[in-house]
């Protein structure tokens, strides 16, 4: 297929779609960038807040949108709404709002529409004849990890001084150090070096040298010195 037989392919499945009163304004931004080859637009900005469903319907209809995204659930509970919406033909997307979570319901109710309107909206531009569309919600897990770099740090996290994480040479400098000390301490009672001044020169937990540290690799961003 040419470039110019795809693009005015996708022009003849662009849809328009009408955001419900009840779905918040701040999702139509989003859902524009999301949607840039199809036309999103809110009631608001048509004038018809406060538009019961039933006149609602037909009027978007006749403003030639394709389908209908609301919060409002309960529309297929109604005899009146559902025959509304079978009778207007527009394909019919709902999603579920969890408003006893306050912001964090709003969040994860925007987060689950972002997520599928698009692969949702490109099936309807398939489809042949009215489809009605339910958006599976966002469970409220925990959805991110949190960890204390002074217990698990990465392989690369710079320490005091500079000094950096080596896997490879912290279990041998583990091994020696307590050895490297009692020499150490044995030497400087001979008089031959001062204890302290050794200890820069001792393993660190972490596989660096006491004082002087590793060079952190090229590209860490972190310099010998760093704190």
């Amino acid at each position: 297929m040419s470039t110019a037989t795809a693009s005015q392919s996708a022009l003849d499945r662009a849809m328009k779609l009408l955001l419900d009163e009840d779905v918040p304004v701040q999702l139509v931004e989003p859902l524009r960038r999301l949607l840039r080859e199809h036309q999103v637009d809110h009631v608001q900005d048509l004038g018809w807040k406060g538009k019961k469903d039933r006149f609602l319907l037909p009027d978007a209809k006749g403003k030639g949108y394709d389908a209908l995204l609301t919060n409002d659930s309960a529309q297929l509970d109604s005899a009146e709404e559902t025959r509304a919406i079978r009778d207007s033909g527009m394909h019919h997307i709902r999603y579920r709002h969890d408003t006893r979570r306050g912001v964090d319901g709003l969040a994860l109710a925007m987060a689950a529409v972002m997520a599928a309107i698009r692969p949702a909206v490109r099936d309807l531009g398939d489809a042949h004849g009215q489809r009605l569309v339910e958006i599976q919600a966002i469970q409220p897990t925990r959805r991110y990890k949190i960890t204390d770099p002074r217990v698990d740090p990465p392989p690369y996290w710079p320490r005091h001084g500079g000094v950096c994480r080596d896997p490879e040479g912290a279990a041998a400098a583990m091994a020696t150090r307590s050895s490297l000390y009692q020499e150490t301490w044995q030497r400087s009672t001979r008089g031959h070096i001062n204890y302290q001044q050794s200890r820069e020169n001792v393993p660190d937990d972490n596989g660096g040298l006491g004082g002087t540290g590793v060079t952190c690799p090229v590209g860490t961003g972190v310099e010998s010195g760093d704190i």
